[in-house]
């Protein structure tokens, strides 16, 4: 793998500039931002992978670039695996998982992303490389998950979604159109049992959803659907029991429709914001709706 070393000293008048703005100046934006992704720029000798990472006065600065034969083999790996890395620094990695994918591996052969993820940076980072999951989305679902990079950053994650601190925003596309164009579902649900479902007070855990609706032509709606509990199947049990099952969720009572299935609901985690397990920095991420999304709205006019 070829070297490419930047002796850089950043003058006390540059003293305030981010590794982002250095490497635009010094490689194309494009090679810049996948070399921070793939954790290829090291600052004193520590591998970074932020772009508002601050330089101060006599940093060094070290790209090491891949070849392109590496370059060609990666593109080829990355085609298989069905997750792209949206955010990674040293502490944790959020990725997007597509549907029919379990964020976990269970008694199957199923693909679980976790499985993937781990192979993936295990071979980027040699054996050093980890990964521990600290929260699930269902295997039809897509969109934004977490993971972390330390046993210490996984166990004060782990905490943080035991405590509802970590603020989780999905879409839905459901059938028909919410009563009120925005509100609050309250219910207990049994989440033991083979099908979750809402039970009497005392019989199961409280679980509080938020939903507001973005788009409807009446046929279809699209809602914004915010958690303030991470109950199993929450969102789909709530949204079904106020009859308007998501599109795809058979599981649920919705009719399949518009692309969407068994192996993929209409429910995508879109956005993420939780506090750095280390720093204690908030970090917002997002990822876009599926393409399918919009076509369903427009398709069912």
């Amino acid at each position: 793998m070829k070297r490419i070393t930047f002796p850089h000293i950043v003058v006390r008048n540059e003293g305030g500039s981010t590794l982002g703005d250095f490497l635009n100046k010094t490689l194309k934006p494009a090679v810049a931002r996948a070399a921070l992704g793939a954790g290829d720029v090291r600052v004193n000798g520590k591998r970074v992978r932020d772009a508002s990472f601050r330089l101060l006065p006599g940093d060094r600065i070290e790209y090491r670039g891949p070849t392109a034969d590496a370059k060609k083999a990666n593109k080829v790996k990355q085609a298989r695996l069905r997750f792209n890395i949206v955010h990674e620094d040293d502490d944790v990695i959020v990725v997007h998982k597509g549907p029919d994918l379990l964020s976990v591996p269970d008694r199957t052969d199923s693909p679980a992303v976790s499985r993937q993820l781990a192979d993936f940076i295990a071979e980027r980072d040699g054996p050093e490389g980890r990964v521990y999951p600290v929260h699930r989305l269902d295997k039809d679902v897509t969109g934004l998950l977490l993971f972390a990079k330390t046993l210490a950053a996984r166990d004060r994650l782990r905490e943080a979604f035991a405590e509802d601190a970590v603020k989780r925003t999905y879409l839905a596309c459901i059938w028909g159109s919410m009563r009120k164009p925005s509100g609050t579902i309250r219910s207990h649900l049994d989440t033991k049992s083979e099908r979750v479902r809402s039970v009497a007070p005392g019989q199961g855990a409280p679980a509080v959803t938020h939903y507001r609706t973005l788009q409807s032509n009446g046929r279809v709606s699209l809602l914004e659907v915010r958690l303030e509990t991470g109950r199993k199947n929450q969102i789909r049990v709530h949204l079904s029991e106020a009859g308007h099952a998501l599109l795809g969720d058979r599981r649920f009572g919705g009719a399949e429709g518009f692309g969407f299935n068994r192996r993929k609901v209409a429910l995508h985690a879109w956005k993420l914001r939780f506090r750095h397990p280390t720093t204690g920095r908030t970090i917002e991420v997002e990822d876009p709706a599926p393409a399918n999304f919009e076509r369903a709205l427009a398709d069912a006019r």
